[in-house]
């Protein structure tokens, strides 16, 4: 449903006095400018900057007790729309919801900001540790949420290699009501959709997966730790261009395959398994090409005389590659030899 908010206010506006009409455009930047703070206002008119406050006070109060019977429509709207969304909206959605557009900063979103100043139900909170910037018209439930969500994300941390899938962490949110804050936990279990939108310190990754920002994986700085992400949650080795390729689809913009390549050669987090083909570094793995590992793996393992078969499966413990692979590998007489038993060794 969309609200008409700047022809309703407009028709209240046109009821005030020049002077008075003026002085609340430069303040809110109705005509589409910058809003202007006091002093500023006072200077353009030679009044002080107590007087416009003075001034400003008089007409908000006129607005707001208004009895102009879109305006109340209005204001029970807006009313039902907060209650709708638990009783909050974040700053950048709160246009979206009552004007029902998504377009950028414009005067329509200025006169929205100038309702909610009005109704004198409604707060703003700027971005705190917690919360990232909201209104609201229950300043109680924001104080609970910092509590429910300082108590999650100490949850989190402790696992900080876990990620979560939506239904998951919004259970874990309901069990931090349920902890923290009881009397609201039915308000938990209702608006636990809505509410983790609001969190500045637990949030999902482009895969829908959810963790803290603490963690690589969601907290996704530079293209390092998007690589990470991408062959994690592939599971497998990925040519370059392909990654960079599945990386443009996540960021929404293109990223060069070249790039992605430095990245991937520079840093000790992955490791080539095959030509332009690379993977997370685990634990037990080492850099070097398929042909590299399976040299290192034979100078391991010299006492053992190991024959093809053994080679592969000592490889591929190391290394998602084919069979191929290692074979095209093994032919390289440069490197490795045939002995009579069928075994073979590093020359």
């Amino acid at each position: 449903m969309k609200l008409y908010v700047k022809q309703v206010l407009d028709e209240i506006i046109n009821t005030l006095t020049e002077k008075q009409r003026n002085i609340l455009i430069k303040r809110y930047g109705l005509d589409g400018g910058h809003r202007q703070g006091l002093q500023e206002i006072g200077n353009s008119i030679s009044l002080t900057r107590e007087r416009i406050r003075q001034i400003l006070n008089i007409i908000l109060q006129k607005i707001a007790g208004s009895k102009n019977k879109n305006f109340l429509n209005l204001q029970k709207e807006v009313k039902k729309i907060f209650s709708r969304y638990g009783y909050i909206l974040l700053e950048e959605d709160i246009n979206i919801q009552i004007r029902g557009d998504k377009h950028k900063e414009s005067i329509e979103d200025k006169y929205t900001y100038l309702l909610l100043s009005i109704i004198n139900v409604f707060y703003q909170n700027k971005q705190s540790n917690h919360l990232k910037e909201h209104w609201t018209s229950d300043t109680k439930i924001t104080t609970s949420l910092v509590k429910v969500f300082e108590h999650l994300h100490k949850k989190l941390k402790k696992n900080p290699n876990k990620l979560y899938y939506r239904k998951e962490i919004e259970d874990l949110l309901v069990e931090s009501f349920e902890k923290i804050q009881p009397k609201l936990k039915d308000h938990g279990k209702k608006y636990k959709n809505m509410w983790l939108s609001l969190s500045n310190k637990i949030t999902m990754n482009p895969y829908g997966e959810w963790g803290s920002v603490d963690q690589p994986e969601i907290n996704l700085k530079n293209l390092n730790s998007y690589i990470g992400l991408v062959l994690r949650h592939t599971k497998e080795p990925l040519h370059f261009k392909d990654i960079s390729e599945r990386i443009s689809k996540l960021k929404g913009k293109k990223v060069l395959s070249d790039v992605c390549h430095n990245e991937l050669v520079r840093s000790d987090k992955f490791v080539t398994v095959g030509r332009g083909l690379y993977d997370l570094k685990s634990d037990s793995c080492r850099h070097g090409t398929t042909q590299e590992i399976t040299k290192c793996i034979l100078l391991e393992n010299k006492n053992k005389k190991l024959n093809q078969n053994e080679i592969l499966k000592l490889v591929k413990e190391e290394r998602k590659v084919m069979d191929n692979t290692i074979i095209r590998a093994l032919k390289d007489k440069n490197v490795f030899k045939i002995n009579k038993d069928g075994s073979y060794s590093v020359i």
